[in-house]
C-alpha cells in the first residue's frame, strides 16, 4: 500500500485519503450483543483520490502584456 501511495503522491493525484475498514463478527444473543470472544479481524483499505490536469504556463515575455496563460485566476473573488 504504501508503494501504491507514493506513485499516486508523485502522479497527478490529488486530496489522496486512505481510510482503513475493519471488520469483525458480533455475538447475536440479545442479552449480551458484543464482539465475539476470540477476533479473526479482517481488513480492507479504500484508496480515494482525483485526478487533475496539470496545465503548462508559458513562458512572460518581457514587453509587459500578458500572454493567456498569466491570469488564470482572474475570475478568482478578492479576498
Amino acid at each position: 500500500m504504501i508503494a501504491l501511495a507514493e506513485r499516486l503522491y508523485d502522479g497527478p493525484w490529488y486530496f489522496l485519503e486512505i481510510e482503513e475498514i475493519i471488520r469483525r463478527t458480533y455475538k447475536t444473543i440479545p442479552q449480551r450483543i458484543r464482539p465475539d470472544d476470540q477476533m479473526v479481524g479482517h481488513t480492507g483499505f479504500l484508496i480515494f483520490a482525483r485526478a487533475v490536469e496539470r496545465e503548462e504556463r508559458g513562458e512572460r515575455d518581457d514587453s509587459g502584456e500578458s500572454g493567456p496563460d498569466d491570469d488564470l485566476d482572474a475570475d478568482a473573488p478578492d479576498e
